[in-house]
């Protein structure tokens, strides 16, 4: 089985394609954050649930 990676976005084309790339760098590095940070917050209501009960 051959797997052959594509690019999807070129950040060294011109005409903004820089630009490009790093905006959808920030987007994957909030949303990988959002995730994390979303994640934390159920795991703390799920251990303050174990303990009050």
């Amino acid at each position: 089985m051959n797997v052959i990676a594509q690019q999807v976005v070129d950040a060294a084309g011109g005409n903004g394609a820089g630009g490009l790339a790093f905006v959808i760098l920030v987007l994957v590095v909030c949303g990988i954050w959002g995730s994390l940070f979303f994640m934390d917050r159920v795991r703390k209501k799920a251990l303050d649930k174990d303990e009050h009960s």
